[in-house]
């Protein structure tokens, strides 16, 4: 059964409040805030959109109904189907549309639970003082649900109609070493080989479970939990803690954590292409973009080379000087020879945790170089700061206008690093940012592809993480309702956070935010390998698996690639005022 829904917003610049998701026809309704026009019309995430203003939405694109929307002026009316008979019509019709363009669509197999209406959120992660308005809390649910499986992705795509944007490229050194965040690529020559609740409810539920798992993705809810000893088991043997990832990925967990530089010397390399990155504002802070990005070309005395590419989310409070700092330690890791490959793959937990524990250094040094003053914007409010000291709490910011807690200096950055080393691929995170992976299904070539997400997302949603932090620091925090970390020690009741690992943080880091990283490692597969995807949470806030495989998987071009990802990414985000910085690193393989 269809349903009419009309929204009206008395100025048609402001949201509508709600978020239109869907790799393709037909899209469904996501992340209704709650109090917003969307959530007071009655509408419920998880409805099924045929239709905008009278427009059939059968062979639109998502960005161009988003666009249907964006201008839609002061009136809007939605046809919704809830029903899950016509969801599965639908979805069998657009099976066969597909079929021409080799794209699978997966019909549901399992419906998920009824997930409520989250309130509307004022900050992304870090919650040191109230703003009007935060970030929508489903959005760690939404994307963690994407990321637990990686679906096969079936596309045969080309990258055009991209939008574009206006980038300076920065100086980069002789061998394409060092990169700035605004964007910038390498590309390794062809001749010269690398060796590198009511029933309504329910039905709108089930609709919602239908749409994710027609569009490629899935609930964690259906993922069968995981302990943290568990977890810290398969990090221990190097095996991805994702439990649907491919066999074909062929994961080294098998083996020892180290690996004989013997072994190593005789496995296959898989070249690596083309290297590219592209970092861009949002609106959340004004002019500051808190992302930051690098990737390095490593060339070994034998003449070997290797890449290692990096993501760097900052937040709070001078989050982009934490961010900017991480860049700058990886780069002198990097040139003064401490970065060294080979003993990375032969003992992978060991030095990425080393590398990450240099990076964490890097960013509480400039805890200590607080500037006296400090102007913040979110969404549309500017609060001045001038920098104090606590007894209790060290150093602090007040606000000038004294409306606002006192809050400790106190920040930091997610990290996502990978490295390319012959045939292994290692990758270390910590935070949210995501580390992505597009193969071809058969080596040798062909337009199917499969994505797989390769990083674990640490936040105080995750069972597994608040099962660590109440073991190794007991009665320090607990998780709010809302998925923040939040400190039981009432003098720092005004420091929360979603993430529970990230670097720097001299404070929150004594209540379970830590540094150590989740490490994986992977035989790449000559032939089958594709692309490897480094992004920050913008992006996959607003992208599924799949649409970033879609992406990449046909490029020639990195940092095209990467410019494509994060523009479509602030493209799709249909609330201007909750658009993120969006940042990522592309690596294309032969």
């Amino acid at each position: 059964m269809a349903t009419v829904v009309t929204l009206h917003r008395a100025d048609a610049s402001s949201s509508f409040g709600f978020a239109l998701k869907g790799s393709r026809y037909p899209y469904y309704i996501e992340h209704v805030s709650e109090g917003g026009i969307a959530a007071t019309a009655g509408l419920n995430n998880g409805a099924v959109v045929t239709h905008i203003n009278g427009t059939d939405l059968r062979g639109t694109t998502l960005f161009q109904a988003i666009k249907m929307v964006k201008s839609a002026g002061n009136t809007l009316a939605l046809t919704l189907v809830t029903d899950a008979a016509l969801i599965a019509s639908l979805t069998d019709a657009a099976n066969r549309q597909c079929a021409m363009l080799r794209i699978k669509v997966v019909s549901p197999a399992v419906l998920a639970a009824p997930r409520a209406v989250s309130p509307t959120l004022a900050s992304p992660r870090s919650r040191s003082f109230s703003m009007p308005e935060r970030k929508n809390s489903s959005d760690r649910d939404r994307r963690a649900g994407t990321f637990a499986m990686g679906q096969p992705s079936r596309v045969a795509r080309k990258l055009t109609d991209v939008p574009t944007v206006e980038v300076v490229p920065p100086s980069s050194t002789a061998e394409g070493g060092d990169q700035a965040a605004e964007g910038s690529s390498a590309a390794v020559p062809a001749s010269s080989p690398s060796r590198s609740s009511s029933s309504a409810a329910a039905i709108a539920a089930a609709a919602a479970a239908a749409l994710r798992a027609m569009h490629g993705e899935s609930d964690t809810s259906a993922l069968p939990p995981q302990s943290d000893s568990q977890r810290d088991e398969l990090a221990d043997e190097n095996m991805t803690p994702m439990p649907e990832l491919r066999s074909e990925l062929q994961s080294i967990s098998a083996s020892p954590d180290r690996v004989s530089p013997a072994t190593l010397a005789l496995e296959p390399v898989t070249e690596v292409v083309a290297v590219g990155c592209m970092s861009q504002c949002g609106r959340r802070h004004g002019s500051i973009n808190q992302d930051n990005c690098v990737y390095e070309k490593i060339v070994g005395s034998d003449g070997e080379v290797s890449w290692v590419g990096a993501v760097f989310d900052g937040h709070g409070l001078l989050g982009e000087v934490a961010a900017a700092a991480a860049v700058v330690a990886l780069k002198e890791i990097v040139a003064s020879g401490e970065f060294q490959p080979a003993q990375i793959v032969a003992s992978p937990k060991e030095g990425m945790r080393r590398v990450f524990a240099r990076l964490h250094e890097a960013v509480l040094a400039t805890h200590e170089r607080a500037p006296p003053t400090y102007v913040y914007p979110e969404r549309g409010v500017v609060v001045e700061f001038e920098l104090g000291s606590d007894e209790s709490l060290g150093p602090v910011y007040r606000a000038k206008d004294g409306n606002l807690p006192t809050m400790p200096v106190d920040f930091g950055c997610t990290a996502a690093v990978a490295l390319v080393h012959r045939d292994r691929l290692v990758l270390g995170n910590a935070g949210d940012a995501a580390l992505l992976f597009c193969q071809r299904t058969e080596p040798g070539g062909g337009d199917e592809y499969q994505v797989d997400l390769l990083s674990v997302h640490h936040t105080a949603r995750d069972e597994a993480e608040m099962a660590r932090i109440d073991r190794d620091f007991p009665d320090k925090a607990w998780a709010t309702p809302d998925g923040y970390l939040s400190p039981l020690d009432p003098k720092l009741a005004q420091c929360e956070l979603q993430l529970t690992r990230s670097l720097g943080h001299r404070v929150l880091s004594t209540i379970g935010v830590v540094a150590t990283p989740t490490v994986q490692t992977l035989r790449l597969v000559p032939g089958r390998a594709r692309a490897l995807v480094i992004c920050s949470d913008g992006v996959t806030d607003e992208l599924s698996p799949r649409d970033i495989c879609e992406r990449v998987v046909e490029a020639t071009d990195a940092t095209e690639a990467a410019r494509t990802l994060c523009t479509d990414a602030q493209d799709f985000c249909m609330e201007p005022d909750r658009m993120d910085d969006c940042t990522t690193v592309v690596m294309l393989f032969k």
